[in-house]
């Protein structure tokens, strides 16, 4: 229980008793509970007997009270924690009020997004789409080759400092396990001063090989480029598929986001100059080279 309720239900409580014992009206409806209680002790109505039992029923009597305020309360605070979230089904999808001035039709433009979302042409190899690291519950759910070192890896001083070697696996194109998780292990899960180890590989997405665009083929949903050496990302020296440095996040219900990707960069708000807000992925989506499927973390 929240601080809330329990102020309100310590509130509620003294002002009970308040009511109870210093007006009039509360005070006679304490005596006709109280004699409502004596009448289920009328064999106790001699002597002794007689005063043990009007103690006892005043006992009774304040632990009727105590559990009436007790049950009210904990109905205070259920109103005040709120009720469990709606189905997102019953919200609208936010948008932009004037989108009007830049969609001449909506459902048409629905119905493009989801083309695009799905179509291989937006991979410069012809064969990978935004649902390549999408396609599972709006997320990236594939478990071979999805380790990246410790790219992001920076010094004291803000300096870039990425680490390249493969803690997991040794290499890429490895097959997960789960044995292989968590890579922040504690020997107590609910200390987090009970390092056993860590490192910064991250299981993350696949993208592209390491190439240099040339060209558009037209007619080809491939592009023209060249295969430049891969310092990270080979086996026996043949180029594998990059692999971000942050894993793919779900898309489901992305609408409703103020942030995107990890670190929060990208913003709600459409400015159309910096890659600071939304357009950065469908910039994304709409570029043809290898170098922005690694460059760009979804």
């Amino acid at each position: 229980m929240g601080i809330i309720p329990i102020i309100g239900l310590v509130a509620f409580i003294t002002g009970l008793s308040i009511y109870f014992l210093l007006t009039s009206r509360g005070r006679i409806l304490l005596k006709s509970l109280m004699i409502k209680i004596n009448c289920q002790w009328w064999r106790l109505s001699f002597g002794k007997l007689n005063q043990l039992g009007t103690r006892f029923s005043k006992t009774i009597a304040i632990a009727v009270i105590i559990m009436v305020a007790v049950i009210a309360g904990n109905s205070v605070s259920a109103q005040v924690t709120g009720s469990p979230p709606v189905s997102l089904k019953s919200v609208s999808v936010p948008e932009p009020d004037n989108l009007g001035e830049f969609v001449k039709n909506k459902a048409d433009a629905i119905k493009l997004g989801k083309t695009l979302f799905w179509d291989i042409q937006v991979g410069s190899d012809g064969v990978t789409s935004c649902a390549t690291c999408h396609f599972h519950a709006g997320a990236d759910n594939r478990s071979i080759n999805q380790i990246a070192p410790g790219l992001l890896r920076i010094n004291a001083d803000r300096t870039e400092n990425p680490d390249i070697i493969f803690n997991i696996g040794g290499a890429p194109n490895y097959q997960l396990r789960k044995e292989d998780f968590p890579f922040h292990k504690l020997s107590n899960p609910n200390d987090s001063t009970t390092v056993v180890s860590d490192i910064n590989d991250v299981s993350s997405s696949q993208g592209v090989a390491n190439t240099k665009f040339v060209g558009v083929i037209p007619g080809s949903s491939r592009d023209l480029e060249t295969s430049e050496p891969d310092p990270v990302f080979k086996v026996g020296g043949i180029n594998v598929r990059r692999v971000q440095p942050r894993n793919t996040p779900t898309v489901i219900n992305a609408a409703f986001n103020f942030r995107n990707f990890w670190d929060g960069r990208a913003q709600d708000i459409f400015n159309g100059v910096n890659p600071l807000d939304i357009s950065k992925i469908v910039t994304f989506c709409g570029k043809r080279t290898s170098e922005s499927f690694f460059d760009i973390e979804i």
